[in-house]
């Protein structure tokens, strides 16, 4: 397992100019990664917007999955439970304020698959 940690920055930001959260997203594009999932610990200290889809959408794409606690495991961009807006959905997700920070940091973990 490997930890990605960024310490006092704004969600605002996109993930791309974090400077963990863009390491983890190199390394998922790296052919011998070692990992199948990433966990993200809190999605309101993780995600502002449509950066959620976002990133989803770039971890499918490269076939990785993303884990929420709200979500209890894996999420499917394809549930129709799932919602990123208006409180709807997972609980947490879409919620988060636009004066927020990761207040204590944001937490990625890669989970290493099953052997």
């Amino acid at each position: 397992m490997a930890e990605y940690f960024d310490v006092g920055c704004s969600r605002l930001w996109s993930w791309s100019k974090r400077r963990c959260a863009a390491a983890l997203l190199a390394a998922v594009q790296s052919s011998d990664r070692g990992f199948d999932a990433v966990v993200v610990g809190e999605y309101e200290h993780a995600f502002y917007g449509d950066q959620f889809r976002a990133v989803m959408t770039f971890l499918a794409k490269e076939g990785v999955e993303l884990w929420l606690p709200e979500a209890g495991g894996p999420v499917d961009l394809g549930d129709p439970g799932l919602s990123t807006g208006a409180g709807r959905g997972l609980p947490g997700v879409g919620r988060s304020s636009a004066a927020g920070s990761c207040g204590g940091g944001i937490q990625w973990h890669a989970r290493q698959p099953l052997q």
